[in-house]
């Protein structure tokens, strides 16, 4: 099951994806998509590409039929994406009549020219209603304009995941070209020195945390799925190996083929951290290679969400007699 982007988007968000491949396009448009008809709201979809898509996912009759999802064509409104966005507000206006959720909406900006998308961007910034996903193909577009469609986005897909625009909400005016007035300029400022403090207080924090982390006396790693991606110089140490040594493998590289129970290291390592991820944290005792040796740690392993994804926070301390 694909990672959902989307499970914590409401009324209003604004997200951007430019993206490089259809797949990448295709991704992101269909998760958004089943997100919305799963939370009730109605979907409209400008980017008749992805019919052939939904209908591996869904009946797409039967959702068009109820007035869930409409499709759009971009080509019968000539593009004329200002004709396309009133069609989007009478939409959004019968959603409560309906009966549903909300409105969210894609837009397959394709093809419109470079000066036309700001304004469109422009209009929809200041409409404001329902969940937006607008996406521009990066061959299509200069790279002044992408950055100028990246600033005022409030959210942006990349690396199909959903991220909070830093630089957002940067007045639209400077990116667009229109008159600059006194709230303009103070927002612009304020911006710029929220975006000052948080950088430094995720840089002090980073230094609480790696203090914290070398200070500690037993091992410490991470686990993404089964594979160590953080570890620190005394869980290497432990196993007479580099930290480079280390990142990258899995529990059973860095072990004998059996544990002390006799069980194969592969299969209880599968054991393990499935069980860590369904009680939430597991206690165990794990024989690792050393040298020409092995070396006994009693290991607690907790399980935490980061990046939206499960991971498991090691705790590694020697046991060996």
């Amino acid at each position: 099951m694909p990672q959902r982007q989307f499970d914590f988007l409401t009324a209003g968000d604004h997200l951007c994806l430019i993206y490089h491949t259809d797949k990448e396009r295709f991704y992101s448009a269909i998760l958004f998509i089943l997100d919305g008809l799963r939370k009730g709201e109605i979907v409209v979809a400008i980017d008749e590409d992805v019919k052939d898509l939904l209908k591996e996912f869904i009946d797409i009759e039967y959702s068009v039929s109820r007035g869930q999802l409409v499709f759009l064509d971009a080509s019968s409104y000539d593009f004329d994406y200002r004709r396309l966005i009133d069609e989007l507000k009478k939409i959004e206006a019968e959603v409560a009549e309906k009966g549903f959720k909300g409105l969210r909406y894609l837009i397959n900006f394709d093809p419109v020219s470079e000066e036309n998308v700001l304004e469109y961007e422009s209009e929809l910034i200041h409409w404001g209603k329902g969940i937006a996903l607008c996406m521009f193909d990066e061959e299509k577009f200069g790279y002044e304009t992408l950055a100028k469609l990246l600033m005022v986005h409030p959210k942006l897909i990349i690396r199909k995941k959903t991220v909070e625009n830093l630089f957002c909400p940067t007045p639209s005016n400077f990116i667009l070209g229109k008159e600059i007035g006194e709230k303009d300029y103070s927002l612009l400022i304020k911006r710029i020195v929220e975006l000052h403090e948080t950088t430094r207080e995720l840089e002090q924090l980073r230094e609480r945390y790696r203090a914290i982390y070398s200070s500690i006396s037993d091992g410490i790693f991470t686990l993404k799925g089964d594979t160590i991606v953080e570890v620190s110089k005394r869980f290497a140490t432990m196993l007479g190996l580099q930290p480079s040594e280390i990142l990258g493998k899995r529990l059973q590289d860095l072990s004998p083929g059996k544990q002390p129970d006799g069980k194969n290291s592969k299969d209880k390592a599968a054991e393990v951290t499935r069980e860590s991820m369904e009680k939430g944290n597991h206690l165990f005792v794990w024989r690792f290679k050393k040298g020409d040796g092995f070396l006994d740690a009693e290991i607690s392993l907790v399980k935490f969400r980061l990046d939206g994804e499960d991971h498991l926070f090691g705790v590694a301390r020697d046991v060996s007699n």
